[in-house]
């Protein structure tokens, strides 16, 4: 074997360039499948960093028959966390955006953090870096003004000082004492649908008398599984702790089902079906450059078969030659797989940057020990499926064959050209496969950037303002700030308008409400209808574009006192007054004191999700006619310049001239609030396109090689055909008519397999179309034009070689 090795080595060196050239193609192909498996072993694979994490379950709530991730009013939790016996620890959260006190140099800051139950850190079995968690004493109201801070907070905004702890610190114009600092391996999202890490924890205080109303839903839960509970058993629990308040309270929980998942589950749910399709398009990504490698390999084998011929008759036997293949394929795949794992590094840099946002990531997204294994085991299988060809055709070769006058010139084997077709028929068929893919995933994104959005981005720029409740504790001083930040907003030059709302389109945020309409039956609870609610002031409609479709805008004059009003979208019109004139009809949401208000306009309908294929109902009321303020508020200025960004500097005055305390939260265009809202999908696309593109040069190669080498040694046939008379049309032909077999086999094979990945691939990724005839013969177009420019050179070439150069030596 050392023999076998050290003769591989040497034949390395001595035929650098092929040497190069296969490490080169199975290194990127093994890089690239390396990189995704990084990013599938830290979201999917690697178990969560806490303490027995299996154990660890996301609890929510759905309606009957309709699998979904909603949050519990706080009176349900309060009932499940008393009820449930399956639990050895049970929390809910919240997350929330707080404003940090500026200390010394530090400006103020809005910072992410979450706020939590007794027992939140207990589910987790962590424990503070410095000082403690929270106490049970401290999650009830007058004891709450504690705080956790997270080790990134600690070190930005306190140098890593530990004699941080009992410092008190200002958050929202509150003062809390700092009791505690976590650990840096302490990462945990600030609610379980967001990416955003918590940056400090609070505590709840909730108890029956401050929890709100059950129709009330804002509370993300969380349990540790008790000793010998399994979540089979703990799952049955909450479903029946549901059913008993289904009968309690039919109003608000007619219809709910409580049910528990593994949150580890739970928290790759938003990313499995993007990286399971990508970690498949590498994969055959690996096995189209195996096939390429394959056919290398092969040609080579055939050019040394005199070399093998020697060996026979020196006494080597069958199995002794085959493993000489073996062995130099192997060596080159694992050479191969250490340059794939050192692509890995930059691979994981470029995609960790584009999967940044796209979901919670337990690990860091680093190359290690279990990557490098998976590295050269993924090399050393792949080593072993190319290798079997050459060393299969050594097997078979009779000792007469390899030793007789002008084997090398003579004409490939029956056996031999079968090979080498049934590999680059298997090319041809993968790469249509991964090309109609990406035509479908880029043809989904196109459409989803192509379709009416109802509203526009240009020139539009946005942020948002949180207003602390201690020192804006009325309604009159909350309206007071948001006019008068209006009033200075709207005086800057080349500002053409001016809007506010509680959320703005692709941002990421909803408030979906129940309403009940005047003259309806009138129906429980969870069977009302709903819709987002949006609370509006300013210009908003006509700073965003939306367009007015029947009767009129929200105005100035709807403010508190006068009648109330509402605007409501044609989604929501063709869903409840399909048929009907909504102009003047009057609904209401549930609540307690909520009023009725009249519909006095139509406006066109916004996609707030471009990912989501139907549009959601929206109402839109006076921001001034909700008697209870709204504190976190986004702000659209749209201006005549080309450059909204220009106005940056002069939002942020306009806003220290009324509160110099106040920071401002994302302060962009809204073209790049627009741009963040694809970008995961962007990255998808652009990574399916690259393997889509490299397979289909792979393929192109993998043609130009065969039909070179095999032009190459049909080159006497060829001469002959020349010399009798063939033009040299005819020999293009020829060569044209051959690869063509090859070309439609590999069609006829990829594009029924195409068909099917392709409603795979629309199953999984939303607003990615199923594969359709348009797509299949686009492919099949481009995989033609390209295996045509791939032949025709050596096919042209060996039509213009003189007869006589070849047949000289007869």
């Amino acid at each position: 074997m050392l023999a076998d090795v050290r003769f591989a080595l040497r034949l390395f060196a001595r035929n650098p360039l092929f040497t190069a050239a296969i490490v080169l193609v199975l290194g990127l192909s093994v890089g690239a499948s390396t990189t995704v498996f990084g990013l599938v072993d830290a979201y999917l694979l690697k178990p969560l960093p806490f303490r027995e994490p299996d154990r660890l379950v996301a609890i929510w709530r759905m309606s009957r028959g309709r699998l979904g991730t909603n949050p519990f009013s706080g009176p349900d939790y309060l009932d499940v966390a008393e009820q449930a016996k399956s639990f050895a620890h049970i929390a809910a959260l919240s997350s929330t955006g707080l404003n940090l006190a500026g200390a010394g140099d530090a400006p103020p800051e809005h910072v992410s953090g979450t706020v939590v139950t007794a027992g939140f850190f207990s589910i987790f079995g962590a424990n503070a870096a410095l000082g403690r968690t929270f106490t049970a004493d401290e999650d009830r109201p007058g004891r709450d003004q504690v705080v956790v801070l997270s080790d990134a907070l600690w070190r930005r905004r306190f140098n890593a000082d530990p004699g941080v702890i009992g410092r008190t610190v200002t958050f929202d114009g509150e003062p809390h004492q700092i009791v505690g600092v976590m650990p840096a391996s302490f990462a945990v999202p600030n609610n379980l649908w967001s990416s955003r890490r918590a940056e400090f924890w609070l505590p709840a205080a909730l108890n029956r008398e401050n929890a709100g109303a059950r129709e009330s839903h804002s509370w993300n839960v969380l349990g540790r599984l008790a000793p010998g509970a399994s979540l089979a058993a703990a799952d049955a629990e909450l479903r029946g702790i549901a059913r008993r308040l289904e009968l309690a309270y039919p109003n608000s929980n007619a219809d709910k089902v409580f049910y528990g998942i593994s949150l580890q589950d739970h928290l790759a749910s938003s990313i499995k079906p993007t990286l399971t399709i990508l970690f498949a398009a590498t994969l055959l990504l690996l096995f189209i450059a195996s096939a390429n490698v394959a056919l290398l390999l092969l040609a080579r084998a055939t050019a040394r078969e005199g070399e093998v011929g020697v060996r026979a008759a020196l006494g080597a036997s069958k199995p002794r030659l085959v493993r000489q293949f073996l062995v130099e394929s192997t060596l080159l795949a694992l050479l191969g797989g250490l340059a794939g794992f050192a692509f890995s590094f930059a691979g994981t840099s470029f995609t960790a940057a584009g999967f940044r946002d796209a979901a919670y990531a337990a690990h860091a997204l680093r190359p290690d020990g279990r990557v490098l294994l998976f590295a050269l085991l993924l090399a050393s299988v792949a080593g072993l499926g190319f290798g079997l060809a050459p060393a299969f055709r050594a097997s078979k070769a009779r000792l007469y064959e390899l030793l007789k006058e002008g084997a090398a010139r003579s004409t490939s084997s029956g056996q031999r050209r079968r090979l080498q077709a049934a590999l680059l028929v298997a090319e041809v068929a993968l790469s249509a496969v991964l090309l109609a893919g990406s035509a479908a995933v880029a043809r989904g994104f196109y459409q989803t950037l192509t379709q009416p959005m109802g509203f526009s981005t240009e020139g539009v720029l946005t942020f948002t303002l949180r207003l602390p409740h201690t020192r804006y504790k009325t309604t009159e001083s909350v309206h007071a700030f948001h006019d008068g930040l209006l009033d200075k907003l709207r005086a800057l030059p080349s500002v053409t308008s001016v809007g506010a709302a509680n959320f703005i389109p692709l941002a990421g945020g909803n408030n979906d409400r129940l309403f009940s309409i005047e003259g309806r039956p009138p129906t429980v609870f969870s069977e009302s209808p709903d819709a987002e609610s949006q609370r509006v002031s300013g210009d908003y409609f006509q700073t965003l574009g939306i367009a007015l479709r029947k009767g009129r805008l929200l105005t100035a004059a709807d403010r508190e006192g006068s009648a109330p009003v509402v605007v409501v979208d044609e989604a929501l019109v063709q869903r409840y007054f399909a048929g009907e004139d909504p102009l003047g009809k009057r609904i209401k949401w549930w609540g307690e004191g909520q009023p009725w208000r009249e519909i006095v306009g139509v406006v066109a309908p916004v996609r707030y999700d471009p990912w989501t294929p139907e549009l959601r109902p929206t109402f839109y009321i006076p921001y001034a006619q909700e008697p209870n303020p709204l504190l976190g508020v986004t702000f659209v200025v749209k201006t005549g310049s080309s450059s909204p960004a220009a106005l940056a500097n002069a939002a942020r005055q306009a806003v220290a001239q009324l509160d110099t305390e106040l920071p401002i939260v994302e302060l962009k265009t809204f073209d790049a609030v627009a741009g963040e809202s694809v970008a995961d999908r962007r990255f998808t696309l652009l990574l399916v396109s690259a393997f889509a593109l490299s397979a289909l040069v792979l393929t192109a190669l993998g043609l130009f090689g065969l039909v070179s080498y095999q032009t190459r040694r049909r080159s006497r046939e060829l001469a002959v055909r020349m010399a009798l008379g063939a033009a040299a049309g005819d020999v293009v032909r020829l060569v044209l008519r051959d690869t063509s077999r090859l070309l439609v086999a590999g069609l006829l094979l990829g594009l029924p397999a195409a068909f099917l990945a392709g409603r795979l691939l629309a199953a999984k990724l939303e607003a990615v179309p199923p594969t359709d005839p348009l797509t299949l013969a686009a492919t099949a177009l481009v995989l033609g034009v390209v295996a045509l420019a791939a032949v025709l050179a050596p096919a042209r070439r060996a039509a213009k070689t003189p007869p006589a150069l070849v047949l000289r030596d007869e």
